[in-house]
């Protein structure tokens, strides 16, 4: 009887295994096929790397960790105008001290007396005496010269320059100099200056002088013509930072405007800067101006087809901070000697001009077609020449470099809806070593200062909310000194706000400093 018992419930056992599986199966089956599959919607604000940097940024698009290493990355500009006297060749000018190894500087010059003027007596160059001097100079005595100058002096490590004097013999047309290995020539310019031994007003053509890096060791200097002796003075500076630069050589002969194409590039954060060899004298012939036209194209422009011009650029796209301005100014009357051209306000102890100009005239009444320039106050570009009589017509730019770290992070809208956004700290970690620590949002037109750390202390833990509009970018950079070494973390969350709800979403974003 047992036996009988433990079979049955064997038998019944097996049965009931049997029936379970059956049923789970059709019930699985019916889901699988009558039920649809649930999929959660992506974000439609994400978050991005920004400029790196000093920094090491991770993101996973809804949070983010920033390692900031905290370096100077500001710039400082120094600038003025000044006079060689009649009677002397050189001046000398007194500046705040600056870092050689990371600075550069730009000169302009405009002649000095109403009449033909020569070489000699107009060409001015510059270059550093010392740390703390600047020394101007020219081979002729006779009437004054007047010039313009920029000291643009890197706080941080955004550049490394290299500085010499190189002279052409009166019977060379090119010049090769060694220099110490920049490593990559793409990241680099070369600026110039330069002076010449013309005694009369027919060889202003054989002092316009090129430079070029061939290679990482050598500065290429070139000229067309022979028969006087010219000095240059020349920085090699290249760019450690995320500066992109371009750079060719355009010829500028039988067609205006020449048009030349480049890779794109954000013109509000670029400018050009330009040298040129001229094959043949006179007031049109020497004279060439130069503009970015838009993203893919600049141009050069000459009031003549007499002579060919060759023209080295630069195409200099500098990091997001950087602010150009640029645009075109005509001299319509013959008996003008000063332009001031209207711009939007800029800081002048970090911002400098770089402007080029066409003349009428194939003639040899020099100095008509050289102009200084100076920024005389925050919405004022100067320019100015000594002897009038043909017509200009300028491209300028205005450059107003960064104070700040570059941003860290980008906020993208990838919806065309409009939001609000705004950051809070809510946790920190060794903040007292902060002296001052500025996080805030910026887009094309406006900044939003979002926390701020003053000695050590919160003085602002919540933001104001910021429109954050469809399809837009809103951009998070951060500005740091600190008293002490170490580490330290804000923790903050970025709110994003639907419009008119009160629905937000968080995103969590660490900022650590060290």
């Amino acid at each position: 009887m047992n036996e009988k018992t433990s079979g049955m419930l064997i038998s019944f056992i097996l049965l009931f295994d049997i029936i379970f599986v059956q049923v789970y199966g059709a019930v699985h089956n019916a889901y699988q096929c009558q039920a649809s599959f649930v999929s959660a919607e992506p974000p439609k604000v994400i978050l991005k790397e920004g400029i790196i940097g000093n920094s090491t940024i991770y993101t996973n698009n809804t949070s983010a960790k920033v390692e900031i290493k905290v370096m100077e990355r500001g710039w400082k500009v120094q600038s003025g105008t000044g006079v060689i006297n009649s009677g002397t060749s050189y001046t000398l000018i007194n500046i705040e001290p600056v870092n050689l190894s990371k600075a550069f500087l730009l000169v302009s010059f405009g002649g000095g007396v109403a009449s033909t003027q020569p070489e000699e007596q107009v060409l001015v160059s510059g270059k550093f005496e010392s740390s703390s001097q600047l020394r101007f100079q020219r081979v002729g005595t006779t009437n004054p010269a007047n010039f313009a100058w920029y000291v643009i002096e890197a706080l941080g490590e955004q550049i490394s320059v290299q500085s010499g004097t190189t002279q052409f013999a009166s019977t060379e047309t090119q010049k090769d100099v060694s220099i110490n290995d920049v490593g990559n020539i793409a990241k680099c310019v070369v600026f110039l200056s330069r002076r010449s031994t013309g005694t009369d007003a027919t060889q202003y053509s054989k002092a316009f002088v090129t430079g070029v890096l061939t290679s990482a060791t050598n500065l290429r200097l070139r000229r067309e013509g022979t028969g006087t002796t010219v000095t240059v003075e020349w920085f090699a500076v290249k760019f450690n930072d995320e500066t992109i630069i371009q750079t060719g050589e355009t010829v500028v002969s039988t067609s205006n405007p020449t048009i030349q194409s480049i890779a794109h590039v954000d013109i509000t954060r670029t400018w050009l800067y330009m040298t040129w060899r001229a094959t043949t004298n006179g007031l049109a012939q020497v004279s060439v101006r130069g503009w970015i036209e838009n993203s893919t194209e600049i141009r050069f422009f000459r009031r003549t087809t007499t002579g060919t011009c060759y023209v080295r650029w630069f195409v200099i796209q500098m990091p997001a901070g950087v602010k150009v301005q640029k645009g075109f100014h005509d001299s319509t009357v013959t008996t003008e000697y000063i332009k001031d051209i209207s711009i939007s306000p800029v800081n002048t102890s970090r911002a400098f001009s770089f402007t080029t100009c066409d003349s009428t005239g194939t003639g040899r009444a020099f100095p008509r077609p050289f102009w200084i320039e100076a920024l005389t106050n925050s919405t004022n570009l100067h320019l100015q020449r000594w002897y009038a009589g043909q017509e200009s017509d300028h491209n300028w730019q205005v450059v107003e470099l960064s104070n700040a770290y570059e941003y860290v992070l980008k906020i993208v809208n990838e919806s065309p809806n409009p939001r609000k956004i705004r950051l809070e700290a809510c946790n920190q970690t060794n903040i007292e070593r902060l002296y001052n620590c500025t996080i805030y949002f910026y887009n094309a037109t406006t900044v939003s200062r979002q926390i701020y750390v003053f000695d050590g202390e919160y003085n602002q833990r919540i933001g104001q909310w910021c429109d954050l509009l469809g399809t837009i970018t809103v951009y998070i950079a951060i500005k740091v000194s600190i008293k002490n070494l170490g580490k330290s973390y804000i923790h903050t969350n970025l709110k994003i706000l639907s419009t008119n709800t009160s629905t937000y979403n968080l995103m969590v974003i660490t900022f650590e400093i060290s």
